[in-house]
Protein backbone atom coordinates (compact mmCIF):
# COMPACT_ATOMS: atom_id res chain seq x y z
CA UNK A 1 0.00 0.00 0.00
CA UNK A 2 1.35 3.49 -0.85
CA UNK A 3 2.70 5.50 2.53
CA UNK A 4 0.70 8.36 1.93
CA UNK A 5 -2.72 7.08 1.35
CA UNK A 6 -4.77 6.44 4.76
CA UNK A 7 -5.83 2.37 5.31
CA UNK A 8 -8.84 2.04 4.74
CA UNK A 9 -8.87 4.44 1.64
CA UNK A 10 -12.38 5.45 0.15
CA UNK A 11 -12.49 6.00 -3.76
CA UNK A 12 -16.19 7.09 -3.39
CA UNK A 13 -16.23 10.87 -3.64
CA UNK A 14 -19.99 11.66 -2.35
CA UNK A 15 -22.03 13.68 -4.15
CA UNK A 16 -21.68 17.84 -4.27
CA UNK A 17 -24.71 19.40 -2.21
CA UNK A 18 -25.16 22.43 -3.76
CA UNK A 19 -28.10 25.02 -2.14
CA UNK A 20 -30.65 26.19 -4.79
CA UNK A 21 -29.54 29.59 -4.91
CA UNK A 22 -25.98 28.03 -5.70
CA UNK A 23 -26.88 26.02 -8.31
CA UNK A 24 -28.75 28.33 -10.13
CA UNK A 25 -25.73 31.15 -10.00
CA UNK A 26 -23.69 27.71 -11.16
CA UNK A 27 -25.85 27.44 -13.80
CA UNK A 28 -25.50 30.75 -14.99
CA UNK A 29 -22.33 31.41 -14.85
CA UNK A 30 -22.11 28.53 -17.25
CA UNK A 31 -24.62 29.78 -19.63
CA UNK A 32 -22.67 33.31 -19.62
CA UNK A 33 -19.52 31.48 -20.47
CA UNK A 34 -20.80 29.52 -23.11
CA UNK A 35 -22.60 32.35 -24.98
CA UNK A 36 -19.43 34.68 -24.40
CA UNK A 37 -17.68 31.34 -26.11
CA UNK A 38 -20.06 31.61 -28.81
CA UNK A 39 -19.88 35.38 -29.69
CA UNK A 40 -16.01 35.28 -30.01
CA UNK A 41 -16.10 31.87 -31.87
CA UNK A 42 -19.07 32.03 -34.01
CA UNK A 43 -19.72 29.02 -35.62
CA UNK A 44 -18.52 28.22 -39.54
CA UNK A 45 -21.22 28.04 -42.05
CA UNK A 46 -21.16 24.85 -43.38
CA UNK A 47 -19.70 24.25 -47.15
CA UNK A 48 -21.83 22.80 -49.79
CA UNK A 49 -19.83 19.21 -50.44
CA UNK A 50 -18.47 20.45 -54.05
CA UNK A 51 -17.10 23.38 -52.09
CA UNK A 52 -15.74 20.91 -49.55
CA UNK A 53 -14.22 18.62 -52.27
CA UNK A 54 -12.40 21.95 -53.80
CA UNK A 55 -11.21 23.22 -50.53
CA UNK A 56 -9.50 19.90 -49.88
CA UNK A 57 -8.44 19.24 -53.16
CA UNK A 58 -6.14 22.93 -52.83
CA UNK A 59 -4.90 21.24 -49.75
CA UNK A 60 -3.74 18.31 -51.26
CA UNK A 61 -2.16 20.60 -53.79
CA UNK A 62 -0.27 22.42 -51.69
Amino acid sequence: MHAILPENQNRYLPPLKLTLKSYLELSQSFSEALEELESRYPQRPELPLEDRRHSLLKEQLR
